[in-house]
């Protein structure tokens, strides 16, 4: 890291955005995805690819929705080229990641959107960096779902949260469904609200919550 060059710059022609508030980059290092959650408390999602050295020109991905969505708190990015896949979260209802992917025209579509297994409305999911995809191979995301509630040994807790990981069931990753929920522990769930997940991470078979 010694020899470090700028090679673009991005921005955001709208004021207040928070452009920037979250972005992930591509195993290949030439896609890039750019959450700006404060549009209009909306929320634009935005992509950008790398030819050369030589950053294009954002392209918008998605900017639907109601005043406190939020879209993008989170966001995403597995494959590259026309096998890229962009994930971000909207914050509604009970939380949704939302899945977008290039259809043959090369346009930005939406393939998939989930909401978490068991989840009601305020349960948190997805937003402010909770949830990941497996960089290692693409086909298995972490969802944490912080406000969730649950009965660990017994014990009910108020907002205790939860981790699901859900898995691709379609070789292009466009659609998914859940695996396997794990919760906090007994001694969490004693505390009365931990809110146990605000930010997870995967790798293979690791998950980091």
């Amino acid at each position: 890291w010694e020899n470090v060059t700028l090679q673009g710059r991005l921005t955001s022609p709208y004021s207040n955005a928070q452009y920037g508030y979250a972005v992930d980059i591509n195993e290949d290092g030439d896609g890039v995805v750019i959450g700006a959650p404060y549009v209009g408390n909306i929320g634009y999602v935005y992509i950008s690819t790398r030819s050369g050295t030589t950053w294009a020109s954002h392209t918008l991905i998605y900017g639907s929705g109601s005043s406190g969505h939020y879209n993008g708190t989170t966001v995403q990015i597995y494959g590259s080229g026309t096998s890229s896949r962009v994930y971000f979260s909207k914050n509604y209802g009970p939380g949704y990641v939302y899945v977008y992917g290039l259809n043959n025209g090369g346009a930005w579509t939406n393939t998939d959107a989930f909401y978490p297994n068991g989840g009601v409305n305020g349960d948190g999911a997805a937003h402010n960096g909770a949830f990941a995809i497996d960089k290692h191979g693409g086909t298995k995301i972490v969802l944490g779902v912080p406000y969730q509630d649950s009965t660990v040994d017994g014990y009910s807790a108020s907002n205790n949260g939860e981790v699901q990981i859900w898995e691709a069931t379609s070789s292009t990753a466009d659609d998914w469904s859940h695996l396997v929920s794990i919760t906090g522990c007994q001694d969490q769930a004693n505390v009365g609200s931990p809110s146990l997940v605000y930010k997870v991470a995967m790798w293979d078979k690791m998950v980091v919550a």
